[in-house]
């Protein structure tokens, strides 16, 4: 839904990926921040969107404020790797 999404920045990574040109590049928007409550306790999220075959694709990775790894970061940019999957 055009104008829809979870923070401004998400509304606007969504309209300039959906408005690409054809034929440009691909790219992806990148945010992070704090995610949703888990059982009471913060978590931090690491969000790529990407857009394929005219839809956009969300890679989120989350985990609790106090894990110092960089695991929720990882696993998003392990899954971008999608948009080589033909």
């Amino acid at each position: 839904m055009r104008g829809a999404g979870e923070t401004p920045l998400a509304v606007q990574n969504d309209q300039m990926l959906i408005e690409l040109p054809p034929g440009a590049p691909n790219i992806s928007g990148h945010r992070v921040g704090p995610g949703p409550e888990k059982n009471g306790v913060k978590t931090r999220q690491t969000v790529i969107t990407f857009a394929r075959n005219k839809l956009l694709i969300d890679c989120i990775g989350r985990q609790l404020d106090v894990d110092t790894s960089s695991a929720a970061s990882d696993f998003a940019l392990a899954c971008i790797k999608l948009q080589d999957v033909k």
